[in-house]
């Protein structure tokens, strides 16, 4: 594959760390069935019923690291910013995002209702994603 084929690697991770956030702060909006649809724990649903504000803030803080995220899988891509870090961080990031693909491995055993096959449908998404800036990474480091 040519050098340009790969960084779409990298873009479509970048893009799926955007979409992903702005799932999560749509949420904001939608209120607590929101939450409940994105799999979010039972004390988080329990928060945004209660709490409006504290939910709003620890939501925009976890959306923040997605947005981040998006903006150092981008990074590579663009050549227009110097992020710090920027090597070590994609690829800590990618192998985050494979160990939670793998992690619902094990589900797939369990999968008897709907809410965990959507979790390991979520799964097989963060491993591809991981796989994405691993492969997109180590294509753009060889070639600058």
């Amino acid at each position: 594959m040519r050098n340009i084929q790969k960084r779409y690697f990298l873009a479509a991770a970048s893009a799926i760390f955007f979409v992903t956030a702005g799932a999560h702060l749509s949420c904001i909006y939608f209120g607590p069935a929101c939450y409940k649809l994105q799999l979010a724990p039972a004390s988080i649903v329990a928060l945004a019923q209660n709490n409006f504000y504290l939910a709003s803030f620890y939501n925009v803080v976890g959306s923040s690291l997605f947005i981040v995220a998006g903006f150092y899988a981008m990074a590579p891509v663009i050549k227009c910013c110097k992020l710090p870090y920027i090597k070590i961080i994609i690829y800590t990031i990618s192998c985050i995002c494979i160990v939670r693909g793998l992690l619902s491995l094990p589900l797939y055993y369990l999968a008897t209702s709907s809410k965990l096959i959507v979790s390991i449908l979520v799964g097989l998404v963060w491993f591809l994603v991981g796989c994405l800036l691993l492969a997109g990474n180590l294509n753009v480091q060889k070639n600058t």
